[in-house]
């Protein structure tokens, strides 16, 4: 049995009005987020067997400044059966329910999904579910492949519905020392509470060279919301770089780069009205790891926007010096 609790809180200090946005027309904008989250899971024996199981409760609550709150629900059961060493047959089913916000989404519907792992050999895989999940058809497929001995390469396609400030924290890695605050995370238009359903594709290739560790990534999303004035869409084509190397035994050097185009079409005023982004970013870091339970970081960070609507164009410069301690 596995027992989690998780709080995680998004503050947003100001909300600037997006022209091409129309729900803050309807006062949608994101307002500050207090996520907490309970779960339950139960998993069978680990005692060689083919047929295993898992059953997962989880219980979410939103408390969102001056709106109405939010709740997610989940309840959902696992069956996995190993028809031979390198195959497993995969089926799960359960129960939905996502609650709040007028002219939203709101999800109140079974999940079920079914689908296969293959690992040919220990060095490849694959994984590919179907069927209902967030009240739409949805499937998901991971491809793995290492290439000699430094090299990994995925793919991957994933759907899911989320709040923005729940992708967002969603979306944090589990080693505070991993977030890179000069590159926000890859977020539709600006934080809102609107749910939205978002499809990513994505391919990775990640390893090293001699003490060079990188990771290159190029990916697709599209970001959909359901309003009562009409759907807005978004499509973004990203390519990011990311290099880190130590230099000594105390300092490591971090650098990165990432091109995003982004196309919007925004249903406003019983129209629909196109914009187009380009992001430029780059960033250049150093860190100190030669205290004990300090880790000090430096990074410089370069952004620049060209969009299609003028008064969205921006270049920002930032210097950030941050200092995390290990408890």
């Amino acid at each position: 049995m596995e027992l989690r609790y998780e709080s995680g809180l998004v503050l947003i200090s100001e909300a600037e009005i997006d022209p091409l946005n129309p729900i803050f027309f309807n006062g949608q904008q994101g307002t500050d987020t207090w996520e907490n989250t309970g779960s339950l899971i139960l998993r069978s024996p680990v005692n060689g067997s083919k047929l295993n199981w898992s059953l997962t409760g989880s219980f979410a609550h939103f408390d969102q400044s001056e709106r109405e709150n939010r709740e997610r629900t989940n309840a959902i059961a696992e069956l996995t059966y190993d028809l031979t060493s390198s195959f497993r047959l995969i089926a799960r089913g359960g129960y939905q329910k996502f609650t709040g916000q007028t002219f939203d989404r709101e999800i109140d519907d079974p999940l079920y999904m079914a689908g296969f792992r293959w690992q040919p050999s220990d060095r490849t895989s694959f994984e590919f579910t179907a069927g209902q999940r967030d009240g739409n058809t949805a499937f998901n497929a991971t491809f793995l492949k290492m290439i000699g001995q430094d090299l990994q390469f995925t793919a991957s396609f994933n759907e899911n519905v989320r709040i923005d400030q729940e992708r967002l924290l969603d979306n944090l890695p589990g080693t505070p020392g991993a977030v890179d605050p000069t590159l926000p995370p890859d977020l539709p238009f600006s934080l809102r509470n609107n749910s939205t359903k978002n499809e990513t594709a994505s391919l990775n290739l990640s390893g090293q060279l001699a003490n060079l560790f990188f990771v290159l990534t190029g990916s697709w999303q599209r970001n959909e919301i359901n309003l009562n004035t009409g759907t807005t869409n978004e499509e973004s084509l990203i390519a990011r770089i990311n290099l880190s190397q130590p230099l000594s035994r105390h300092f490591t050097a971090r650098a990165s780069g990432s091109f995003t185009e982004r196309d919007f079409s925004a249903a406003l005023l019983g129209g629909t009205l196109p914009r187009e982004d380009r992001d430029y970013r780059a960033t250049a870091g150093l860190d100190y790891t030669g205290f004990e339970r300090l880790l000090i970081s430096l990074s410089y960070g370069f952004s620049t926007r060209d969009s299609s609507l003028g008064i969205q164009d921006f270049t920002e410069n930032t210097v950030t010096l941050s200092a995390r301690l290990r408890l």
